[in-house]
């Protein structure tokens, strides 16, 4: 039901899916708290396990891992032996370190940790990647940095390239939300902006989204791009046909 949608449809189809992320209640974007800090989640919330999988092998052009964390994922981005990750999860990031071992490198590898915005299931390991490699620079868009409340984050804007992989403003989940796109790859990182459902792609979860007048219109913004793989934040990733699925969500 998902492989074309026109924009009224789409806002409707969205509102009746059903995320795994809501039933869990850990962070903001489960819980609706769209202001939520760097919390790690609760003890005794019967949230899977994290693990890492494997990602892509694209050998030259680069590569993705995923760090999962059950009901939320973060990814590592490995260009030329450096890495960069994008998102942290909840607390504990094991998962990210053996996502770093599978893509062949390590935490001293990482120069930089792109968050893709402010809720806490996204940014709430940070402390704890910061101990990983100090040295790595933290990136947000400028409009959640405030609200993410860590210190020495760089904000980054529309068109800004980190370690070559290019920034997309893409707000309305959150006020600063940012989508990251490694062009060479064919790989985009979508954090929130938009979601795997059915095995296919929807936009940002309108339960807890700020704007979906901006959500919407950033699904519009990511349809002029090309890339074959969607990494979302929440949802199995979509390895084929990116640009297309997302192009037939606008209709």
């Amino acid at each position: 039901m998902w492989e074309r949608l026109t924009r009224r449809s789409f806002v409707r189809e969205i509102g009746t899916a059903t995320f795994g992320v809501v039933v869990l209640g850990t962070a903001a974007c489960a819980s609706g708290d769209s202001d939520a800090g760097p919390t790690a989640s609760p003890a005794g919330t019967g949230a899977p396990s994290p693990t890492a999988a494997t990602g892509s092998g694209l050998g030259g052009r680069g590569d993705w891992r995923r760090a999962n964390f059950g009901f939320v994922s973060a990814w590592v981005l490995v260009r030329n032996g450096v890495g960069t990750i994008v998102d942290t999860g909840t607390g504990d990031v094991g998962a990210i370190t053996d996502a770093l071992d599978a893509g062949g490198v390590g935490w001293s590898a990482v120069t930089d940790i792109i968050l893709t915005h402010k809720h806490g299931d996204h940014v709430g390991g940070l402390p704890n990647a910061r101990k990983g490699n100090p040295d790595a620079r933290v990136h947000a868009g400028a409009a959640d940095i405030d609200a993410i409340g860590a210190s020495d984050l760089l904000p980054v804007a529309n068109g800004d390239r980190i370690n070559g992989l290019q920034i997309i403003a893409t707000p309305g989940h959150t006020p600063g939300h940012v989508s990251v796109l490694d062009d060479d790859a064919g790989v985009l990182v979508a954090g929130d902006a938009l979601n795997g459902a059915d095995g296919g792609v929807i936009g940002a979860n309108p339960d807890f989204s700020e704007d979906m007048d901006a959500a919407n219109a950033s699904i519009e913004a990511l349809s002029a791009f090309s890339f074959e793989t969607i990494l979302f934040g929440h949802g199995e990733p979509a390895t084929t046909n990116g640009s297309a699925r997302v192009a037939a969500l606008v209709g």
